[in-house]
């Protein structure tokens, strides 16, 4: 091999390298935006987990409270059926009683 076949030879390295470094290079941008492009992804989405949570804590707390208002509810409600039901018992007792003195009158009558 003579100078001129190692000029040839390492002017194609010379060229295969310069390609390869602009390869390099055009990876190494790309890469940067693709960096940057989930950095923000990440921020976006870390942003709506903290707002998600927040409304998590917010419908908890929600739910607890209408748990409780619920509760109270159904020991009133179960409170006024007690009192309702003894209304009704001694409606029932009344009404028995008028009835037998209605007998008993009717009787006396004839």
């Amino acid at each position: 091999m003579g100078e001129e076949d190692y000029r040839v030879k390492f002017e194609e390295k010379e060229a295969e390298f310069a390609a390869l470094q602009q390869d390099f290079d055009d990876f190494q941008e790309s890469s940067s935006e693709l960096e940057k492009e989930l950095e923000a992804e990440i921020s976006r989405l870390t942003e709506d987990k903290k707002q998600l949570q927040i409304k998590i804590e917010y419908l908890e707390r929600d739910t607890k409270q209408i748990k409780e208002k619920l509760q109270q509810t159904s020991s009133l409600s179960s409170s006024a059926a007690d009192e309702l039901q003894k209304e009704v018992n001694k409606l029932k007792q009344e009404n028995k009683d008028l009835k037998s003195i209605k007998r008993r009158l009717e009787n006396a009558n004839d």
